[in-house]
């Protein structure tokens, strides 16, 4: 029997991803549920560490350095993921905020979003 080395997370779930797509009640979800899936993995893997560098999360994933980086970007501007890439050093730095700190700025900034959108109302009601 031939060994293969073990498969990583993130390309197994994309195997798994094309399975899913090819089932029609599934198909409109599937992007969801894995990109849940993937904040998921994320954080579980960074509750380990302060600090980690790209390369060695993207040896661990099994995805390129590029794909890497471009996901924990767009789920770092989601506040999906805490953490900061520092590109310079190439590593990623994690930060545990307090829970109350951060349900008070998730107040101020729907807040904030109430308020333009109120105003913009006030406009269209002036007109």
């Amino acid at each position: 029997m031939i060994r293969r080395p073990p498969r990583s997370t993130l390309s197994s779930s994309s195997a798994a991803s094309d399975v899913y797509k090819r089932q029609v009640f599934l198909t409109t979800h599937v992007n969801y549920l894995f990109r849940e899936i993937r904040v998921l993995s994320f954080n579980q893997f960074l509750d380990s560490y302060s600090s980690v560098t790209l390369n060695s999360m993207a040896v661990a994933f099994g995805v390129p350095l590029n794909a890497l980086d471009q996901m924990l970007c767009a789920l770092i501007s989601n506040e999906r993921v805490a953490c900061k890439i520092d590109r310079v050093t190439g590593s990623v730095t994690t930060y545990r905020g307090d829970h109350t700190n951060m349900q008070y700025h998730k107040i101020v900034k729907s807040g904030d979003m109430l308020l333009n959108r109120v105003q913009k109302l006030s406009r269209l009601v002036e007109m």
